[in-house]
């Protein structure tokens, strides 16, 4: 699996990622996506995927973005790097309105 940077003014892929760990990309339907990368290789990783970057995979048309980054030691000693993020639906469900609860909205046409 090729995993591509994106870049957020364009959508359009700026990076090829090269994995070195394991990476899982699970796509759905109704409920957002998610992926997570696991890698040993900490300092480089965390520089290429930064939090709030988007990623997509070659031959896929969802976008995902990097939510979370966790460091841990593994059984033998090693540390490891796993960064975690779903698809921009569950960003969507986040907007915010702002507004007087008694303003008047001005519609485009009658309802």
């Amino acid at each position: 699996m090729r995993l591509m940077k994106i870049d957020p003014a364009t959508f359009l892929s700026v990076d090829l990622i090269e994995e070195t760990g394991s990476l899982i990309w699970t796509e759905r339907f109704r409920e957002p996506g998610e992926f997570q990368l696991v890698t040993t290789d900490v300092v480089r990783k965390q520089l290429e995927l930064p939090e709030g970057s988007l990623v997509s995979m070659i031959d896929s048309k969802e976008v995902m973005m990097v939510e979370t980054h966790l460091i841990k030691t593994n059984d033998l000693g090693v540390e490891e790097l796993t960064i975690k993020g779903r698809t921009l639906d569950f960003f969507f469900e986040n907007r915010i309105l702002e507004g007087e609860p008694s303003e008047q909205w001005e519609m485009q046409q009658e309802y």
